[in-house]
């Protein structure tokens, strides 16, 4: 991969490896969790895939499998991740630590784990979609004029990365997607427009 000219950033959302709760099917929202024995080999082969890709600066969420994810590949690369805290999940209050097992009784028609992003549950406590939107609308527009025409590493969330592909990007993808664990978005920013350039997800 190039770089991008004409102040066009590129940035590689990349969710972090699998955690415990990931394979227990359980929302995970902003709580602390430990990665499961499975992420020590998908860290290993996104690590591999990443290396030749010409990265300006690392972000990161502070939340520890974001860290940990992209942990070797800083090492490799000698690149300190900045840790921000726009880069959580999103908080789903009394959905946190909830498997469709435990949800679906009361909420007829519940998808896991989509259901917890398209609005169409009221989720007690949950931040607001409409904020967690803004937030990750602000943070690319920072990173543009911070970094203009160049190539950023992002590791977050699989609901922060749906939600830029089905929410910001001006081109979302034709189905209902889902980020899998350490998949690569890739989105372009102009200052003006969001473009999804490739992702990696599984299709519903």
């Amino acid at each position: 991969m190039q770089h991008f000219t004409d102040g066009i950033t590129t940035l590689l959302f990349v969710r972090h490896a699998q955690t415990v709760w990931n394979k227990e099917q359980r929302h995970t929202g902003s709580s602390e969790v430990p990665l499961a024995k499975e992420a020590e080999r998908q860290i290993a082969v996104l690590t591999k895939k990443l290396l030749h890709l010409p990265f300006d600066a690392l972000y990161s969420s502070p939340l520890s499998r974001c860290q940990l994810t992209i942990e070797p590949l800083a090492e490799i690369l000698s690149l300190k991740p900045a840790i921000r805290d726009d880069l959580k999940e999103r908080h789903l209050g009394s959905w946190e630590g909830k498997s469709p097992t435990e949800l679906l009784p009361d909420h007829p028609g519940y998808h896991f784990p989509d259901s917890a992003y398209t609005g169409e549950f009221r989720i007690p406590g949950a931040e607001p979609l409409e904020q967690l939107e803004q937030r990750i609308r602000d943070f690319i527009q920072e990173v543009q004029h911070k970094h203009p025409g160049q190539t950023i590493l992002v590791a977050t969330h699989s609901g922060v990365i749906w939600t830029i592909q089905h929410r910001i990007v001006n081109n979302p993808p034709d189905a209902l997607t889902w980020p899998g664990n350490c998949s690569i978005t890739t989105v372009s920013y102009d200052g003006r427009h969001y473009t999804l350039e490739s992702f990696e997800s599984i299709i519903f």
